[in-house]
């Protein structure tokens, strides 16, 4: 295909091009990403700086070089999905030093991978490619496409990587004609006006970028909608200079990220108790219905908990990393503005200054953390070295075959559609007589709210459980009425059987909803009241359980049962006559399958009590769950 065949299928429609010259307000509805281009040269020791950048100057994607060994794992961002390809050998394992290129792009952006065979197949290639749909974009322009390219230096695979980069992006060109392209990187020997050419795009970096060459190259059929890229200081100790190319829109000042909590302190504590004390139950404990008993108190209690400790909000700005302090970021402004007036001597000391104070406040960070997790939860102690190292958990997006986010209408879907396979029970049984229902006394259910893990996370709508351990003595009176009741009534509390599902990824992409794993987040005082039913439960039963079954057993765990194993197979192993036979089965969604009318029948052949059966089945029947994205999207109870 002719270079002009490709201009005319790559580039955007003139007649919708916005001009620096010509700001009409069409261009304000515009929404543009801004773009960071940077050769790192190592990324590891550059995180907090590159994270600073990022969230000082609002950019939507950074595109990255020789990037080095960095992984996924070693560098995160906050709000930030990142997609990284190092270098690799002959036999196509990474290398822990040189080359690599790497995206970090902004959640809010959705965004994926674009991936050809022959690109994943060629050693010598260091290329990513990057889809994405911004919202708000001109009507010629139907989507994104970013390539990072890093080409090193006599590398000598000149032709076979420009050859490959005009196939590809005609490629595009052919199938998605209203496509915007970027193509960047550090190009180095590469011959920027030839190449420019044989892309049909505009070189838009006209400014030195290492000494006096122009290695660090933007190449666009978009760059009318853009300023022209801004040089800014390097990262650390670099010798590569940043690129800025942000869009001709306007953008408003930085929005200030607020958060919303409770806090929870003594005093607040104290306040709540005084509350709780002088507050009457009598229009509760007057009820006959236990469903209606266990919904008043929910709603009466979480209000008084409202009123007690109102919410207080936090606004900031950044989300740097807990050891930037205000001196760096002082220094990080003062050296960028020393290197826009051309104090470039000045700029590079500071610049030196800036990764010696950042060096510095980490290590101090990290002495503090460490003394005051020593003696703490190791589970705590895990979490804060696990964020130190910058790993934290990515919120995932499951795309459908068309690249738009999977509802989480979808989702819920597929979670209920497993609980689908057998019929709902049609006849519950019959509760026992009020005379046989055993009495739950006051003094049982005040030493099981002391006992509650205060770790365990919240369910909307509910008090946070440090506040019941600490206000136990209040709470058993209004909630052994209820579940006595509850009990005489033979119904589980409605407002008890709802439940949030958070789907957690299986693998780090899940591409169907088979690939999450529902952890299912319930009402506080639901699991409170199980724990009773389970209880009684377990008296009528517990002489009856097979001794080598190791499982939802008190005492007993995988440790005891991979012991009693051993122990079987060493001494049937000791015996000349004898050999071993096992057989290992894992059952897929064992308790969503099972059929509820088996349940019961079966607890029934166990000698299981009729309030306990009728009980088991209120539990079993009429649930509602809701699913919740890491987007905030949510589907309805069903």
């Amino acid at each position: 295909m002719s270079s002009s065949s490709i201009a005319d299928k790559g580039k955007v429609n003139p007649a919708r091009k916005v001009c620096a010259n010509n700001p009409g307000t069409i261009r304000h509805s515009y929404s543009f990403p801004r773009i960071l281009l940077a050769n790192v040269r190592s990324l590891v020791n550059k995180m907090e700086e590159l994270q600073i950048i990022l969230g000082k100057n609002q950019i939507d994607i950074a595109c990255l070089t020789e990037t080095w060994s960095a992984t996924e794992d070693s560098c995160s961002i906050p709000n930030y999905d990142s997609h990284f390809k190092p270098r690799l050998d002959k036999d196509g394992i990474p290398l822990s030093h040189g080359g690599g290129v790497a995206f970090f792009c902004k959640c809010t952006l959705p965004n994926r991978i674009l991936s050809f065979s022959e690109i994943e197949n060629n050693s010598k290639t260091e290329v990513l490619w990057l889809w994405t749909r911004p919202k708000n974009l001109p009507k010629d322009v139907s989507f994104m496409i970013f390539c990072i390219i890093y080409y090193p230096p006599r590398s000598g695979f000149k032709k076979e990587l420009t050859a490959y980069l005009q196939f590809y992006t005609d490629r595009i060109c052919r199938k998605y004609p209203f496509a915007a392209i970027t193509l960047c990187g550090d190009f180095n020997e590469l011959d920027q006006k030839w190449l420019s050419a044989a892309l049909s795009l505009d070189q838009v970096v006209k400014s030195p970028t290492r000494s006096d060459k122009t290695l660090d190259l933007i190449f666009t059929n978009i760059e009318d909608y853009y300023c022209a890229p801004k040089i800014a200081p390097p990262l650390g100790a670099g010798d590569h200079l940043c690129i800025f190319w942000t869009p001709l829109s306007s953008f408003p000042p930085k929005p200030l990220i607020s958060y919303s909590y409770r806090p929870i302190t003594d005093e607040k504590i104290a306040h709540f108790k005084v509350k709780l004390s002088s507050k009457s139950w009598a229009n509760i404990l007057c009820l006959t219905n236990g469903d209606e008993m266990a919904s008043k108190f929910s709603a009466e209690l979480f209000q008084l908990y409202c009123d007690t400790l109102p919410v207080k909000k936090v606004n900031y700005k950044s989300n740097c990393k807990p050891w930037i302090n205000k001196k760096i970021l002082c220094l990080i402004n003062e050296r960028d503005r020393l290197f826009k007036e051309g104090f470039f001597q000045e700029s590079r000391k500071l610049r030196n200054i800036v990764i010696s104070e950042i060096r510095k406040a980490r290590k101090e960070h990290g002495a503090h953390v460490l003394n005051k997790l020593l003696y703490s939860n190791p589970k705590n102690f895990h979490k804060c070295i696990q964020g130190l190292m910058g790993k934290v958990s990515s919120k995932f997006l499951l795309l459908d075959s068309n690249g738009n986010p999977v509802s989480a209408d979808i989702i819920n879907d597929y979670f209920t559609s497993t609980c689908k396979t057998h019929p709902p029970l049609q006849n519950m049984p019959a509760n026992s007589a009020v005379s046989d229902i055993p009495v739950i006394g006051i003094h049982q259910t005040q030493l099981k709210l002391e006992n509650l893990d205060t770790n365990k996370s919240v369910y909307p709508g509910d008090i946070p459980t440090k506040l019941i351990v600490k206000c136990a003595h209040y709470l058993s009176v209004p909630l052994t009425a209820i579940f006595n009741q509850c009990f005489v009534d033979g119904i589980f509390p409605v407002c008890f059987k709802r439940a949030i599902i958070s789907p957690i990824p299986k693998n780090k992409t899940p591409k169907v909803p088979s690939d999450l794993r529902p952890i299912s987040k319930t009402s506080i005082f639901s699991k409170f009241f199980e724990s009773f039913t389970y209880n009684f439960l377990f008296d009528d039963i517990q002489d009856k359980i097979n001794p080598n079954q190791f499982g939802f057993r008190p005492n007993h765990s995988t440790t005891h049962c991979l012991c009693y194993i051993l122990d079987t197979v060493f001494k049937h192993l000791e015996l000349s006559s004898s050999y071993v036979e096992a057989v290992f089965a894992d059952i897929s969604k064992a308790f969503d399958n099972l059929d509820h009318q088996t349940v019961i029948d079966n607890a029934r052949a166990l000698g299981v009590r009729d309030f306990v059966l009728r009980m088991v089945a209120s539990v079993l029947s009429d649930r509602e769950q809701c699913v919740v994205l890491p987007n905030r999207d949510s589907s309805g109870f069903t």
